[in-house]
Order: C-alpha cells, then sequence, then structure tokens
C-alpha cells in the first residue's frame, strides 16, 4: 500500500496474518493511509464501528451492495 496508496481496501474480519479490524487500526494509525476508505466483510456479528471501518458487509456478500458502497467511498 506505501508503493501505490488504494483508493479504497475491502478486507475480510477473519484473515490468516492479521485480522481485518488489526489493518484497520494500523492504516488508522498511518498518515499516508489514514484517509483510505475500508470496507470489512464478514460472517460474525460486529459494527463497522466495532473494527474502524468505513462500511460492514455482511456474508454471504451482496455484489449490487457492493459496487454501491465501492462506489460512495470512491469519487
Amino acid at each position: 500500500m506505501h508503493h501505490e496508496k488504494p483508493a479504497i481496501v475491502l478486507a475480510d474480519l477473519m484473515m490468516p496474518n492479521k485480522s481485518g479490524a488489526e489493518l484497520v487500526s494500523n492504516m488508522k494509525l498511518d498518515p499516508m493511509l489514514a484517509d483510505v476508505p475500508v470496507l470489512i466483510m464478514s460472517a460474525w456479528p460486529t459494527t463497522a464501528s466495532e473494527v474502524g471501518a468505513e462500511e460492514l458487509l455482511s456474508k454471504p456478500i451482496d455484489v449490487e451492495h457492493l459496487v454501491r458502497s465501492i462506489r460512495r467511498y470512491c469519487h
């Protein structure tokens, strides 16, 4: 992410090496990445505010909702 700043990040809450919440936390502490919107996908009951993301998408993912969300945050 430091070589080319992403417009948006899509991440799963449960990932092998780092949780989505840890990823968001690390990004928010990095001045270069702090303003990058993050959409977290999860089958686990949680909220976007609990993990620090802009939005939480519940699995199974509704593709139309995903596309609308990406458009909302990538102007």
